[in-house]
């Protein structure tokens, strides 16, 4: 599991080593799945290429631009909000 404080290309390394492909493949994987909807990306890289949860989880959000898990990077961007 990563410690990056939610960085999703944290787990790139792992995914890596896991699945025996580089980021490039795995990327352009994403790219010949783009017009399906999150539920089915995911689907598609547990049933074909045996992806985790997580593993599948932080690639395809990457992909569709989301590089943190983290929505506030500290109290101050959560509090900006809030009455």
């Amino acid at each position: 599991m990563t410690t990056d404080k939610g960085d999703r290309a944290a787990y790139f390394p792992k995914i890596e080593a896991k699945y025996g492909q580089p980021m490039r493949y795995w990327h352009s994987v994403m790219k010949d799945i783009v017009d399906l909807k999150y539920p089915q990306q995911i689907a598609y890289l547990k049933e074909e290429h045996g992806f985790s949860q997580a593993h599948a989880n932080a690639l395809v959000m990457y992909s569709r631009g989301s590089k943190s898990s983290r929505r506030f990077d500290n109290l101050d961007g959560y509090l900006k909000n809030q009455d």
